[in-house]
């Protein structure tokens, strides 16, 4: 039973928890985006696909609280490139900024920033 957390509903995160749902890989997914409305969209779109792939998973849309006891926390949220911009930067700061620091949802893993 592997429970895995998706930060980022965008075209990276859900095509990641798209793959995880199909292979079988975890037992659950949780996605969560700042924007709940698309990243409950999202979830809906692949739990009607489970059927036809004879998986068993659980996806949902939920909170930074829900992802609490995930194996693996995949981030893939972050802003919207602009010109000129560093994206390893921007991400960095994005991270530092929105990523719960209170250990809720991280247990053995460590996330580490460098710029």
């Amino acid at each position: 039973m592997n429970k895995i957390t998706v930060i980022g509903t965008g075209s990276v995160g859900s095509t990641i928890a798209y793959t995880l749902a199909v292979t079988g890989i975890a037992s659950e997914i949780v996605m969560v985006d700042i924007n709940e409305e698309k990243a409950l969209g999202e979830a809906l779109d692949i739990r009607q696909g489970i059927p036809f792939c004879g998986s068993s998973v659980s996806v949902y849309a939920g909170s930074y609280r829900d992802a609490a006891g995930s194996d693996i926390v995949v981030l893939t949220s972050g802003v919207a490139r602009k010109p000129a911009s560093r994206p390893h930067a921007d991400k960095c700061k994005y991270y530092k900024e929105h990523y719960p620091r209170d250990n809720q949802v991280r247990r053995q893993g460590c996330l580490r920033y460098r710029q």
